[in-house]
């Protein structure tokens, strides 16, 4: 399926740019919207679901991308992954100024 909804291939994260992989059949199989593979760099995200869910799932796999440096004890928890990527797409999409003025650049203020 191509990207539809114009999905970065790549999200850079500290020094580390990840790809990100469109998929849908093997996720699809083990039940999940989306994956994250730290040895490999990649996240992964069923191309199949409604774009709200895609975006959702994509901050979701950032926040799991974002503790592997981490020891195991330090990790985000799946729950509080879950949890926390769902309010802050709730926060950004309903709050369009203070998106806005977070992703302002130097220049535009």
């Amino acid at each position: 399926m191509p990207n539809v909804f114009n999905m970065p291939q790549r999200v850079k994260i500290g020094a580390i740019n990840w790809h990100v992989e469109q998929a849908s059949h093997d996720l699809q199989l083990e039940e999940l919207r989306g994956h994250t593979l730290p040895a490999l760099r990649t996240m992964r995200v069923d191309e199949t679901m409604p774009l709200s869910l895609q975006q959702e799932t994509l901050l979701h796999e950032v926040l799991h991308a974002l503790s592997v440096p981490l020891d195991n004890d330090q990790q985000l928890t799946e729950q509080q992954v879950r949890h926390t990527a769902a309010y802050l797409m709730q926060i950004f999409t309903d709050n369009p100024r203070l998106r806005e003025f977070l992703f302002q650049e130097e220049d535009d203020a």
